[in-house]
Formats: structure tokens, C-alpha cells, sequence
């Protein structure tokens, strides 16, 4: 988000829970990171108000909104990522809120990024919604499935990997560590 705002851009942040978008926010106010809290644990006037005014009109680069309060009616054509901190379920929640940064209006490229704690629940999601994704578009338009070759992974080999991943990092040397993680970055 730090970057983001550097190049005056602007993104919505989706998440499932409130508190995570209010810390969230906190700690990028205080790094100088304008964002407008948007979920339901704020009341919808103010909400919306703070939206139009200080995401749409105003200097806030960041929009932190959960998937049930910002996926359904609004449009956010300024937008310039969507960044999802955690997945759904369903591949519906989760192109309903992008679309909100997909309007007629839009300019420029619109960049989606999820974020993943490997070997986390977060990968068995993303392999879940990708799937009902390619069953939904293959029953809808008769195509077909793009993922039909592709093992779907249990949710037991990914948290063998998980594992397997740990251990191979216990093993590591503080400077083998600093090597991965600059590799990583």
C-alpha cells in the first residue's frame, strides 16, 4: 500500500474481517498511508460519506472494505488494484468486489493481486474458488473446463507441504535464511 500511494495511485483492500481492515489502516496511517475504513461495523451513512469523499474525491489512496460491505453496488473506477488479504469461498464474492473497479468509466489497467501464506489455507481456497470458477464458466457457456487436467489438491497435501516447508527453514543458517528471504522479495 506504501508503494501504491508512492506512485499516486489507489486500491481497495478486501478482507472477511473488520478488525484486520481497522489495523490495517491504522498502521498505514501511521506511516503516512490515507485510507478510508469501509465495513459494517461503521454505519452505512458515514461509511459511504467517507468513501465519496476522502476515497473518490479526496487524498486516500486505500479503501479497506470488507467483501460484504463493498462487493455489491458501488462503482470505484479510480481504482487501481484490487488486493485481496484473504479468500472466499466462492468465486462470486470474490468477482463481485473486483467488479466494483471494473465500470464503464474505468481507466487504465485494473491489477487484482491475492495474497497467500504459503502451505496456509489460503492456497486451498485459492484452488477451491478456481475450480468453481471453471465449472461455473464451462456449465454457463458450454466451454470447456480449463482446469479439467489439474489435480485438486486435499487439504492434507497441502499441510504436509506446509510442514515439509518448516522444517526445510529450521534447518537453514541465519545467512542461508537472509539469502531465501532477499530471494523471496
Amino acid at each position: 500500500m506504501r508503494a501504491i500511494a508512492e506512485e499516486g495511485k489507489q486500491a481497495i483492500v478486501f478482507a472477511e474481517n473488520p478488525g484486520v481492515l481497522d489495523l490495517l489502516a491504522r498502521e498505514l496511517e501511521a506511516n503516512g498511508v490515507q485510507t478510508v475504513p469501509f465495513h459494517g461495523e461503521i454505519p452505512i451513512k458515514r461509511r459511504v460519506a467517507d468513501k465519496d469523499k476522502r476515497f473518490l474525491g479526496g487524498l486516500a489512496t486505500g479503501l479497506m472494505a470488507t467483501k460484504a460491505s463493498g462487493r455489491a453496488g458501488y462503482n470505484l473506477p479510480n481504482a487501481d488494484y484490487i488486493l485481496f488479504y484473504d479468500r472466499s469461498w466462492t468465486w462470486r464474492i470474490e468477482y463481485q468486489a473486483m467488479r466494483r473497479a471494473l465500470r464503464w468509466n474505468r481507466k487504465g489497467v485494473l491489477k487484482v493481486i491475492y495474497y497467500h501464506l504459503p502451505g496456509s489455507i489460503d492456497e486451498y481456497q485459492d484452488q477451491m474458488v478456481a475450480h468453481k470458477r471453471d465449472a461455473t464458466q464451462a456449465g454457463l457457456d458450454w466451454a470447456t473446463p480449463e482446469l479439467e487436467d489439474e489435480t485438486f489438491l486435499h487439504m492434507d497435501s497441502l499441510l504436509d507441504r506446509f510442514v515439509d516447508d518448516l522444517a526445510l527453514l529450521a534447518t537453514e543458517t541465519p545467512v542461508d535464511m537472509r539469502k531465501l528471504l532477499k530471494e523471496a522479495a
